[in-house]
């Protein structure tokens, strides 16, 4: 959990003065969901089978 937590502290010096801890929370979830998700490969396999002409 201090992993994390460490995170945060960088995420809202850069953040609006008036964001939320939690929003700067969410932010950070969300953005580390989707880099994961892009980096799967059932991602690429899935991206490369909706993109694809038939």
């Amino acid at each position: 959990m201090t992993r994390l937590g460490g995170t945060t502290g960088t995420a809202s010096s850069l953040a609006p003065a008036g964001a939320p801890a939690a929003a700067i929370g969410c932010a950070g979830l969300t953005l580390g969901g989707v880099l994961l998700f892009l980096t799967s490969r059932r991602a690429r396999s899935l991206l490369a089978a909706c993109t694809r002409r038939e």
